[in-house]
């Protein structure tokens, strides 16, 4: 059973989905290829969508600069 949780900043939309099984992701905020449970979808204020990693959802939060 998977978990969905959405949040929104400035940054933009953030749809965090949490799975039971592992999977392959390659982020497309950092390119870094993953095996995770969580996927974040992305819908920056510009109305772009990406699907990004754990991590860059985090810092995206904690108001980093892009």
């Amino acid at each position: 059973m998977s978990a969905t949780k959405t949040t929104h900043n400035d940054h933009g939309q953030f749809v965090m989905t949490r799975r039971d099984e592992s999977f392959e992701l390659v982020c497309d905020r950092c390119l870094e290829p993953k095996i995770t449970k969580v996927e974040v979808t992305w819908t920056t204020v510009m109305g772009q969508t990406k699907r990004i990693c754990n991590g860059c959802y985090g810092r995206l939060l904690s108001g980093k600069p892009l």
